[in-house]
């Protein structure tokens, strides 16, 4: 399937788009799969079936018929945002350059006379400024000769030409071709209006002059065109990738070289503050970076030596740089992927697009229609010229253009918010419908837990530890991997031989050795073998554990071992925000109702609320499934989101209003897919920020769109006859200024949407122990450098003295550098030369304060 894609740098708002996609739909008819116009960008996307015609010749014809509506289509590459940036003041000045003179400095002394033209802030300046003085002429009464008169009605109509001609053409050409109106034949009816009853106002005396009206309302025009396109600019540039430094240094030749040129398998070095351009491995022994960008986590996080590191992530402030190996090229990086997911999420429209751009569809002929009937009724009742200033200011008061961009704006902003914050959400409304969401349902094992068994508690006899820890190796399993794990850390045992291993039994195994059977298994397994494991209920139930593993040796119970599935570390903290949200929480699981009940009540969710014992899907329409679950929710009017990471959880997730996939060790593609939103391994609290989100979002734009409509209904009613009606005579262009007053407020409102802070995430206790070595470690300024290369810069400094060995250095409590006497040196060399509070850095190699580093003395201090 062929998918074209276009730049129109005409578009404005909803009302530029209707005739656009009308045109495209008429001339491919049956052939056309989808259009999709985004406002933001300005980019057309045309998706076509496959046909015997060439590419390049539906292009042409597709560009061909945009042009001739109005709109100058240009086609671009697959990477729409260089494009963009490129060519935003003035897209066609490369195209048209084989028309003017060839000389080098006359080209560009051209293409900069028509950018400075074409510049709508040149534009508004000339027109409020001109407008200005012939309204100040016009109120100081000076009486001016009919010559004089006659050069400045024609200077007036020739400027009111020059910052018109453009929505003059769209207007004529959008009537004619495609029958539709827009806010440019807003414009283009009312200046037409103020200059020929000006014009006629020479010649018959009673009407009003209103050159200057004309000029101040294009001057407006273009001063709100240009703050529009200011914002539309601004959060087109604000991608992800946009974000990260244009050049790193390379290990190598410890040169700065261009991000994008970056291969995998090289090795570069990012600073401190900032962003991770590339995919790639971590090759610090230790170090510490921010993850925002998929956990949400506001705190930075420790990373080692072969951990991933993800574009996006920010090295910390406290951190010189980190050291990285490249596993991916800058167009294959994870910033890259979160751009594309937007601009797929951006093609789908969300319901209060829909709703509005049906309003908009309405909105100029009524506009019309009123300034008519206005006109008729004032024009009776008081004057002509009362009339026709009265049918001016309605056209050129109405906002159509702002009414359809705060929509598709604010949605922007919402997209790139959440992503921001770790949940990717695939359209826009997906993020509306999340806003209504008051009913979450997550999965137990690998969404509220990490999937990941552990430990908690083991009673074996000691000489039978490295039984168990054999037996264990040779199964298969999560929890023998779990045991194996937990045995060789806390009591390394001598190997020992098992001669057979029977593993026929879902529920455990049975081992053969020199000293005889071994059974290892869980309740069902020590029943079917006829072994009697009561007498333990007592001490197992005090623990509350989900899994217990009974050990035997020839027939006798020698031992347990507790595990859990340890719960995500800001699992309680994100439940207790979703349910401060008023959000029902449940519990949907595969797990058994007694395991299912002890993470709910570790999570303070109400027994009522869990479902277990659950499959994902089934044939069986009276089977417990999480499917009939969500149906039975819905069935209670809840709007329903459901959380889930594997397989069994895709059927629940697609039956769901809003689905989150949650990334994990047995996450599954399918589940990831059928999803409204993906939310990274790392946290669940991007689930919280995307609630938050989607609901700043819909109360952003439901605020705009109050404004625009309460301005638009106000502005009729005042303008259509209510200040006439009370003896105020409007002037035209005080409706024109109020207008771009009103595209001001909803672009300030959507400003303060983009900086509106969310939900941070608790610290917990190891993270705030982490911040506060990472605040004592920034507070000291060390520079992590070795005594032995600070030499080199000494040298380079002009200092006095060599830099003193390791056995000439010891550091005080307070992190000042101090010298031994010579008398002392062996003893220093015999010894650790460091403070007990510094050791913990310093184990290996002695460090130096930044501050310090020149100011070396020569003379040796006692320690």
């Amino acid at each position: 399937m062929p998918t074209h894609q276009f730049y129109i740098p005409g578009i404005v708002c909803s009302a530029c788009v209707e005739p656009i996609e009308t045109v495209v739909r008429d001339h491919c008819g049956a052939r056309l799969i989808d259009v999709n116009v985004n406002i933001l960008n300005k980019i057309a996307t045309i998706t076509l079936a496959d046909s015997q015609t060439p590419e390049n010749a539906d292009k042409k014809e597709i560009a061909a018929r945009i042009d001739g509506i109005g709109f100058e289509c240009l086609d671009i590459s697959e990477e729409p945002t260089e494009h963009l940036e490129a060519k935003e003041v003035d897209p066609v000045a490369e195209t048209k350059v084989s028309a003017w003179p060839t000389h080098t400095k006359t080209r560009k002394l051209i293409i900069f006379l028509k950018k400075i033209i074409r510049n709508p802030w040149i534009k508004g300046a000339i027109g409020l400024l001109s407008g200005a003085a012939l309204l100040a002429l016009s109120i100081l009464g000076l009486g001016i000769p009919g010559i004089t008169m006659g050069i400045i009605a024609a200077l007036s109509s020739l400027g009111t030409f020059y910052l018109g001609k453009e929505a003059y053409r769209k207007a004529v050409v959008n009537l004619i071709k495609t029958k539709t109106t827009s806010m440019d034949s807003l414009f283009t009816v009312s200046t037409v209006i103020a200059v020929g009853v000006s014009i006629a106002a020479l010649f018959i005396p009673g009407l009003p002059m209103m050159f200057d009206a004309a000029l101040l309302i294009l001057g407006f025009k273009h001063i709100g065109k240009a703050i529009q396109d200011s914002v539309k600019q601004k959060v087109n540039k604000q991608t992800f990738s946009s974000r990260t430094p244009k050049e790193v240094l390379l290990e190598a030749t410890v040169k700065p070289v261009a991000a994008t040129s970056l291969k995998p398998g090289q090795i570069i070095l990012v600073r401190r503050g900032q962003t991770l351009p590339v995919d790639g491995i971590c090759l610090d022994e230790k170090t510490s970076i921010y993850n925002t960008i998929i956990s949400g986590r506001t705190l930075p996080q420790y990373m080692k030596k072969g951990e991933t590191l993800l574009a996006g992530y920010v090295v910390p402030n406290n951190v010189a740089f980190v050291k990285m190996q490249v596993t991916a090229t800058q167009a294959d990086s994870y910033l890259e992927f979160l751009d594309a997911k937007m601009r797929q999420a951006e093609k789908e429209k969300a319901p209060l697009v829909t709703t509005a751009n049906k309003i908009l569809r309405y909105f100029v002929p009524t506009i019309f229609a009123v300034a008519l009937v206005s006109a008729i009724v004032i024009g009776t009742i008081i004057s002509p010229a009362a009339a026709i200033q009265c049918a001016t200011a309605v056209l050129v008061s109405a906002c159509p253009c702002t009414f359809g961009l705060v929509t598709p704006l604010a949605m922007r902003i919402g997209l790139a918010k959440a992503a921001e914050n770790g949940a990717c959400f695939k359209s826009g409304k997906s993020l509306e419908k999340a806003e209504k969401i008051n009913a979450v349902v997550f999965d137990l094992n690998g969404t509220l837990t990490t999937g990941v068994y552990r430990v908690t508690r083991a009673a074996i006899p000691a000489d039978m530890l490295a039984y168990l820890a054999a037996i264990e190796r040779r199964a298969r399993h999560p929890i023998a991997k779990a045991i194996c794990e937990y045995v060789d850390t806390k009591h390394p045992q001598h190997p020992v031989e098992i001669s057979s291993l029977d593993t026929s039994d879902h529920s455990g195994v049975i081992a053969q050795s020199e000293k005889g059977e071994f059974i290892v298994g869980n309740k069902s397994m020590m029943e079917s073998q006829g072994i009697d494991v009561s007498h333990l209920k007592y001490k197992i139930d005090k623990y509350n554990a989900e899994h217990v593993v009974y050990f035997v040796h020839n027939k006798q119970v020698r031992g347990y071992v507790l595990l859990e599935d340890p719960l995500r570390a800001d699992a309680r903290a994100t439940i207790k925000q979703l349910q401060s949200m008023g959000k029902e929480i449940h519990i949907c699981t595969g797990a058994d109702q007694r395991t299912a009940r002890i993470y709910a009540k570790k999570l303070d969710i109400s027994p009522l609320n869990v479902r277990a014992n659950c499959v994902g899907e089934s044939k069986d329409q009276n089977a417990n499934t999480k499917t009939a679950y969500i149906r039975e929710l819905k069935s209670r009017n809840l709007k329903v989101a459901m959380v889930g990471d594997a397989g069994n959880d895709a059927a629940a997730i697609a039956n769901s209003d809003v689905g989150f996939a949650i990334k994990s060790a047995a996450g599954d593609r399918m589940t990831q897919d059928a999803a409204d939103a993906v939310v990274s391994k790392e946290s669940l609290w991007p689930i919280v920020s995307g609630f938050t989100i989607a609901s700043q979002t819909v109360r952003n734009i439901k605020q705009n769109l109050s404004l625009s409509l309460g301005y638009n209904m106000l502005s009729l009613l005042a303008f259509g006859g209510l200040l006439v009606g009370i003896g105020f005579m409007v002037n035209p262009a005080l409706g024109a200024a109020l207008m771009i007053l009103q595209t001001a407020l909803i672009l300030m409102n959507s400003q303060r949407f983009k900086c509106q802070s969310v939900p941070a995430m608790p610290v917990l206790a190891s993270a705030a122990k982490r911040m506060r070595d990472e605040e004592w470690e920034s507070s000291h300024r060390l520079s992590y450098k070795k005594l032995s290369q600070l030499e080199p810069e000494c040298k380079s400094q002009n200092c006095s003295t060599k830099v003193p060995t390791r056995s000439h250095v010891a550091i005080s409590k307070t992190g000042a550098i101090q010298y031994t006497h010579k008398a002392k040196q062996e003893q220093a060399l015999s010894r650790p030369l460091i403070s007990r509070n510094m050791s913990h850095l310093l184990r290996e190699r002695v460090w130096v304060r930044e501050n310090d580093r020149h100011s070396l003395s020569p003379k040796p201090l006692p320690l």
